[in-house]
């Protein structure tokens, strides 16, 4: 097992590679930044994931995905659900998604809550996507 983790980690370092290059190239490519979002939030990267996701939503803000992936970002790897409530709303108003995202955005108002009230927020597993 230790050699996949060492080839995901080699593959994961080509893909970003990859997506850097291609953001060069094609700088308007929202659906490149998202992309390099993923594969920066896959290595820890979080404020680079945070980065490229706001630069798709810059040349697009309607990327559905975008959205939901700094969402999910923001709330469950950077424990902030305050920031990550304004994406998932975004996100819901865009692609007309009823369930699961209305379950989202209920729990994330109540985690934003309990965190302003100084109480640990729990997050629940909700998946990243790329862009549809």
């Amino acid at each position: 097992l230790e050699s996949d983790g060492g080839c995901i980690r080699l593959l994961l370092d080509e893909a970003e590679n990859a997506l850097v290059t291609a953001t060069e190239r094609s700088p308007r490519s929202a659906l490149a930044f998202n992309e390099l979002g993923l594969v920066r939030r896959e290595r820890g990267n979080f404020d680079g994931a945070e980065q490229s996701y706001e630069q798709a939503l810059a040349l697009d803000p309607d990327m559905s995905a975008a959205h939901r992936n700094l969402a999910v970002l923001r709330d469950l790897y950077m424990g902030d659900p305050a920031a990550a409530l304004p994406g998932f709303e975004r996100y819901q108003a865009l692609t007309g998604e009823d369930k699961p995202v209305t379950g989202w955005i209920a729990d994330v108002k109540q985690r934003a809550g309990r965190a302003a009230a100084g109480a640990p927020a729990q997050t629940p597993p909700v998946q990243a996507e790329a862009q549809q």
